[in-house]
């Protein structure tokens, strides 16, 4: 007896607790970009921006050139997205990419495969 005489609903009791926390964590994971002053296409729960890639639908290719061509056509030199929960910095602006790959480039954290 956790909650109640009946297993059920302390099953379910548990489960709606569970979801509602998992829901507040992703909708306050996206407000990172926000709270920075960044653009962001709107994040869906669970997927973030990355839907149709996570499903499959595209590849990484095309993900990241339709998040470009979103930033750039609002006009932006640079924007967030929401790889899931995660955020992740997009760069537009061609001064913006060039500074980060001559003298930033340690401070990103990018692995690269060999």
């Amino acid at each position: 007896m956790l909650f109640t005489d009946n297993i059920l609903y302390d099953t379910i009791g548990i489960s709606v607790a569970l979801l509602a926390i998992v829901i507040a964590f992703f909708k306050w994971s996206f407000t990172y970009w926000k709270g920075r002053g960044l653009e962001s296409p709107e994040p869906s729960i669970p997927f973030g921006n990355a839907r149709d890639f996570i499903l499959g639908r595209i590849p990484f290719g095309h993900f990241y050139r339709d998040v470009y061509f979103y930033l750039k056509s609002k006009g932006l030199k640079h924007g967030g997205i929401y790889f899931s929960f995660k955020p992740t910095y997009v760069p537009v602006d061609l001064t913006i990419i060039k500074n980060i790959l001559q003298n930033d480039f340690s401070h990103f954290g990018v692995m690269v495969h060999m």
